[in-house]
């Protein structure tokens, strides 16, 4: 059997809910309102859109247009991420396209080819879900990576050329930056991995539940996602900072810094 639907007049109700906290952010005059409210107006269209057209996708099904749309989303995550740690759009563009893609496909091939045992890993049904879970941890992983290690270069510029006077290779130099770019990205999830169906009833695994799925079964689908998220995640981090590095750094391996930020002031290099 599956989930309870919902009529769209019974979804109008659900709305009221927002009354709460919209009064909050009103009464205490965050300047939010305005912006929580757009966020929810833009969420309801995109994903009523979406929905529509997973509807045509689902249907039709075909590889290379299923494929086609995890490029897509993956060029969206990208062009999110860029906009939201700030960074050159020029020389992040492609390391961080590559990390997200790379990231997201070969963890969806081990999980639905090897893990699930599905003869077609390509098929929207599996593939379109499981990407847009996973894409949309990388996104907010590479943000905090991103931000992490371009803001700790730049924050701790003599440190980092110290390590360079000192006789540390570049890779040697950049080592504790990458360090605190990944225990940035990671800590959260490891300890949401942690506390996951003690403190939170994770969303797949709910939604399987509500679906019909026995709850063992929706167990061992929430255990594989979030092997493949965290996988996932580690791959695109990595390889966006491997790529972005031959475009950060000069042939003397001092960091360009107008590169990492557009808005860098060169007056305050030395600080």
């Amino acid at each position: 059997m599956g989930a309870q639907s919902i009529a769209w007049e019974h979804l109008a109700i659900g709305y009221l809910m927002l009354v709460i906290p919209v009064y909050y952010l009103f009464r205490h005059k965050t300047g939010l309102v305005g912006s929580a409210l757009v966020s929810i107006l833009r969420m309801t269209v995109q994903l009523i859109l979406i929905g529509t057209y997973l509807k045509y996708l689902f249907d039709y099904d075909r590889a290379w247009i299923n494929i086609g749309w995890v490029v897509v989303m993956a060029g969206v995550a990208t062009a999110s991420t860029i906009r939201r740690t700030e960074v050159s759009r020029r020389w992040f563009v492609l390391p961080v396209f590559a990390g997200m893609l790379a990231g997201t496909l070969v963890t969806d091939w081990i999980f639905l080819r090897w893990v699930i045992d599905l003869q077609d890993p390509f098929g929207a049904r599996y593939l379109i879900p499981i990407s847009g879970m996973i894409l949309g941890n990388n996104l907010s992983g590479s943000i905090i990576g991103l931000r992490t290690y371009t803001g700790g270069i730049q924050d701790h510029l003599v440190r980092y050329r110290h390590y360079l006077a000192c006789g540390a290779l570049p890779g040697e130099a950049r080592s504790p930056f990458i360090r605190e770019a990944l225990k940035s990205t990671f800590q959260p999830t490891i300890a949401t991995m942690a506390t996951l169906g003690l403190v939170k009833l994770p969303g797949m695994m709910t939604g399987q539940i509500l679906g019909g799925s026995a709850p063992i079964e929706a167990v061992q689908y929430q255990i594989m996602i979030m092997v493949s998220i965290f996988t996932s995640s580690m791959i695109t981090l990595m390889i966006t900072l491997l790529l972005a590095n031959r475009f950060l750094f000069d042939s003397m391996a001092n960091p360009i810094l107008e590169r990492m930020n557009p808005a860098y002031n060169a007056a305050t290099e030395g600080s």
